[in-house]
């Protein structure tokens, strides 16, 4: 009759290619889940890590192979627009031509990727006689 004894040896590993991603990342030893330690943020400039996978058996003498983890991240619409200003004040004489540009307003957005950062613009009050163009243009009508 043989005994064995079964013990949750190390089985997986993961390290970083690139020095200071140290703990961005962890792995379960036995399962090989993967799961992340930190928050990542795209506009941060960097969007591709990559780490050394080792699976290793626990064979005597135990044998190993590795393989590369490559993270990349995708942007999402994490970032709110913002005015330049919070207040714009335009002041016109009474006979301003219709149609004619009486200030401008300008917004950025932080997101990178043009369907998260694009802004455009509309007045939250209806009003007959102003309109905000895609121009950034305040128009008297």
């Amino acid at each position: 009759m043989f005994t064995y004894l079964l013990t949750c040896a190390d089985r997986y590993s993961l390290e970083p290619e690139v020095a200071g991603d140290d703990g961005a990342l962890t792995i379960d030893h036995v399962t090989g889940v993967v799961s992340t330690n930190r928050s990542f943020d795209y506009e941060a400039g960097r969007n591709d890590f990559r780490f050394r996978l080792t699976v290793a058996d626990l064979g005597d003498p135990a044998r190993s192979t590795t393989a590369t983890l490559r993270l990349t991240l995708e942007d999402s619409n994490d970032n709110l627009p913002r005015f330049e200003r919070r207040v714009y004040h335009v002041t016109v004489p009474e006979d301003v031509p219709v149609g004619a540009s009486i200030g401008r307003v300008n917004a950025t957005d932080d997101d990178v990727t043009p369907r998260f950062g694009h802004v455009t613009y509309a007045l939250s009050v209806l009003s007959d006689t102003f309109k905000v163009c895609l121009t950034q243009s305040f128009h008297y009508l």
